[in-house]
């Protein structure tokens, strides 16, 4: 890990310093967890199911003060990360090391620590590396440079991590209600939203989720999120718009929340 200093003055971190400064352009510059008419007001318990090394609860932190702070991340290294950077920057969250999914047990996941943020259970190295490489082609990066950034960035070191659903977690930690509900787990969105049950979801007010463009994934989201009493909307990534990445909004209309930031 490296230590990182962002354009607003905070440090962090982090295993990469491009990574880092990807994630910052979205999450700081592009408020991309309060597009489509999110907000947040004091009070609000913001739960981050794939919290990474925390940039999004620095940033929520940064926009309103007094939010409970729930963030969640399966791998070790990273969390290692996550803790430091939040204690560091006077953040308070209640922290978790293990995955989402729609059963508690223990599962298999894969760790690049070269590329952090695409870690997850649904790695695929060819894959992975094809999507990074068509974005750097797209930023005006030859082939030989490329190829040769890319060389061992996604050598994989698998890990076992404890997994639970959402609805336990958020059961067990006393939470009553949750003004945002952040979902960013490479490929788990799915099996994480299919697996909250309606009368947890009558306690959301508001759900970001990234989302891969995959057949029916990004159909079916929007379905449970309509489905559970959200209007919805599918926003495309600002930051690269080439990304297979969509984000998916949900917001329960008639629900006072504060001012976006």
């Amino acid at each position: 890990m490296t230590r990182v200093t962002l354009p607003n003055g905070i440090c962090v971190d982090a295993a990469d310093e491009a990574e880092v400064a990807l994630l910052y352009r979205e999450i700081f510059v592009n408020a991309c967890y309060l597009r489509g008419g999110i907000d947040l007001e004091p009070g609000d318990t913001v739960v981050d199911v794939g919290a990474h090394i925390g940039l999004a609860s620095l940033f929520f932190h940064q926009c309103t003060r007094d939010l409970r702070l729930i963030d969640i991340e399966p791998s070790p290294p990273t969390f290692g990360s996550l803790t430091r950077n939040l204690a560091g920057n006077g953040v308070r969250a209640t922290l978790l090391n293990l995955g989402v999914a729609d059963r508690e047990e223990v599962r298999e996941f894969n760790f690049y620590p070269s590329a952090t943020g695409m870690s997850g259970q649904y790695t695929d190295p060819d894959r992975d590396r094809a999507l990074t490489a068509r974005h750097l082609e797209s930023q005006g990066m030859s082939q030989r440079d490329i190829d040769e950034l890319l060389a061992d960035r996604y050598l994989r070191v698998p890990y076992r991590c404890r997994v639970c659903p959402l609805h336990s977690l958020l059961d067990d930690l006393g939470v009553p209600e949750v003004g945002l509900l952040k979902v960013d787990a490479e490929r788990s969105e799915l099996e994480i939203l299919e697996a909250v049950p309606r009368r947890r979801w009558e306690t959301i007010r508001q759900v970001t989720a990234e989302v891969h463009d995959e057949p029916g994934r990004v159909a079916r989201v929007h379905e449970i999120l309509s489905e559970a009493g959200f209007t919805v909307d599918v926003l495309p990534n600002e930051t690269i718009p080439i990304s297979d990445v969509l984000h998916v909004v949900g917001i329960r209309r008639g629900q006072t929340g504060g001012t976006p930031c």
